[in-house]
């Protein structure tokens, strides 16, 4: 009994407190996942903020009991984020806050709520992408807490895979905008347009699609798109609902509003740009890079650890090495096998 009660005793000596230090220090509120007020009210918005208060009840974000609470809202959309934008959304400013927190030497505590962000950020749907969810896992790997990367990047990709979260979301998408056309009674759909997509898109883009096949103006949306809400593996491109007796023009790949019949019935013909086609190489060449430069720099950091004195002084310059194939270079990757380090080089 006694221990029961000086643990209560505890818990309320620490609410006083936080309650306390709370009232001298800006406090952000959130409802429902959205920031909808900052005190004192003179004050703006910043992720500087030690506490928030969420759904009625504060935190103390430089707590670990506190962080390790932190419940995961609903994230009901309203009033258009408070005005904040995706700024405002709680996952966004813990993202945010959990970095600051590691600048400011608060490791532990950054490091509790960098475990818990990915939970918030499936919540909110707000279409993050993999490498958003795994970016802890890349400051683990920078501080050559390997095993726990390694571990942080399972157990996140475990959940994400097991909720559906990280996927294609054009399917999704396409299926939504379906539904929305049956509610409100419209046969039709226009596809986006814009600059610098392949030969195939640029052809389908830029049209209004008929979702039966049954209009005598519009042509019917193509079957990959019904099928898996895109023209292509990474294409970019989404449908809406058309209602022509609203509209009678859709935007053309520039943004210009253009008759939406004479657009849709145009030839299917390649007409970008050679500025297009080189904008559109560019853009998959980023791609590209951006996941060679993840594997790289796992291979990177795996040779710092195992091998400090012949690992180089930085990822820049591995890469450098790795790229002209120096003699240093091809020893050391003798040495990373050796190892069990598997260096992957692009066809």
């Amino acid at each position: 009994m006694d221990l029961l009660n000086s643990f209560l005793n505890k818990l309320k000596l620490e609410s006083t407190k936080k309650q306390e230090l709370s009232k001298n220090s800006q406090v952000l509120y959130f409802e429902n996942g959205q920031l909808c007020k900052v005190t004192p009210e003179e004050t703006e918005y910043t992720y500087n903020a030690r506490f928030i208060n969420s759904d009625g009840k504060l935190y103390d974000l430089h707590n670990i009991n506190d962080i390790d609470k932190l419940p995961i809202p609903s994230f009901l959309r309203c009033d258009i984020f408070n005005g904040y934008g995706i700024t405002g959304s709680l996952d966004y400013f813990l993202k945010m806050k959990a970095s600051l927190l590691r600048t400011n030497g608060l490791v532990n505590e950054s490091d509790h709520l960098y475990r818990r962000l990915y939970l918030f950020m499936a919540a909110s749907n707000n279409w993050f992408l993999e490498e958003d969810y795994l970016y802890y896992c890349k400051v683990l790997l920078q501080e050559l807490r390997l095993e726990e990367a390694e571990s942080e990047e399972l157990k996140i990709k475990s959940y994400l895979t097991q909720h559906g979260i990280v996927k294609d979301l054009s399917l999704e998408i396409a299926n939504q905008t379906i539904k929305n056309c049956k509610k409100h009674n419209t046969d039709l759909v226009q596809m986006s347009a814009h600059c610098s997509c392949c030969e195939i898109c640029n052809k389908l883009q830029g049209r209004v699609y008929s979702l039966s096949g049954s209009s005598k103006i519009f042509p019917k949306l193509p079957e990959v798109i019904l099928q898996t809400g895109k023209v292509h593996d990474g294409c970019r491109h989404t449908i809406a609902p058309f209602f022509i007796e609203y509209s009678n023009t859709i935007a053309d790949k520039f943004g210009n509003n253009v008759d939406a019949i004479q657009a849709s019935t145009r030839p299917y013909i390649d007409d970008r740009t050679e500025e297009e086609k080189r904008n559109y190489i560019l853009y998959t060449e980023d791609k590209k890079k951006r996941d060679t430069q993840m594997r790289d720099r796992k291979e990177y950091y795996r040779i710092v650890h195992a091998l400090p004195d012949d690992a180089p002084k930085s990822f820049s310059a591995y890469r450098r090495m790795k790229r002209t194939k120096t003699k240093n270079f091809l020893l050391l990757m003798e040495k990373a096998n050796d190892f069990g380090i598997k260096i992957t080089y692009d066809d």
